[in-house]
């Protein structure tokens, strides 16, 4: 293999706070700028000058994805290209796709679509490790395509929040936030229906308030 040093260039996946981040880091590491290949301008790199950006309204779906990563490798000819993800999508296709990557000189560390599937899906997270070291929250799962009766009898507040990343990254309503804080049985029920009504349809994670912050 190729002395990687002089014969690599990075391209990061995203344009958001996350892809800020991994650029900076890498600008003070090596003094050079990296390259952000991202759906959209979002305002932590959009004007950023320690970093280059490529728009392509098209890499929210896997073909897209490829067609633009091979795109941008047409410009590098033998150079390798270290991709580094800042979202859950873009490893998805990558882990989908490893070894046609592998083969057009793509470099990453990505583990098996199996593994990522445990950890992006919440509740393929919280069924897969249920019985782990890990101290997870009581956890009930709301199918939104049944729509069975909400649960009563919970301790209140609770957590809302889709399974799917994925899905719900990709869909766009009124009032939509990442997760919710519920007060009552009856902001809940709204809630859930505000979600499916947005075009929702898969799991909803409900589960018991954690007091304190992100950490």
């Amino acid at each position: 293999m190729k002395d990687l040093n002089n014969d690599f260039e990075l391209l990061i996946l995203g344009t958001d706070v996350n892809a800020y981040y991994l650029a900076r880091c890498y600008h003070e590491l090596y003094g050079k700028k990296a390259t952000l290949l991202g759906k959209s301008p979002l305002n932590p790199t959009a004007i950023s000058n320690i970093l280059n950006v490529i728009y392509d309204g098209n890499i929210w779906t896997e073909k897209g994805f490829l067609n633009a990563l091979f795109e941008y490798k047409k410009k590098l000819k033998n150079k390798y290209v270290l991709l580094i993800s800042s979202n859950e999508t873009y490893w998805g296709f990558i882990a989908k796709n490893a070894k046609i990557l592998k083969l057009s000189h793509f470099l990453f560390n990505c583990p098996t679509t199996e593994i990522i599937n445990s950890l992006m899906y919440k509740k393929e997270f919280y069924e897969t490790y249920e019985n782990s070291i890990l101290d997870l929250p009581y956890t009930y799962y709301y199918d939104c395509k049944q729509k069975n009766d909400l649960p009563s009898g919970l301790n209140y507040p609770v957590i809302l929040k889709p399974s799917n990343v994925i899905l719900y990254n990709h869909i766009s309503f009124e009032g939509k936030n990442k997760i919710y804080k519920i007060e009552s049985f009856n902001e809940l029920e709204t809630t859930v229906n505000k979600i499916t009504d947005g075009g929702y349809d898969d799991t909803l994670i409900i589960q018991d308030f954690i007091h304190g912050d992100d950490s």
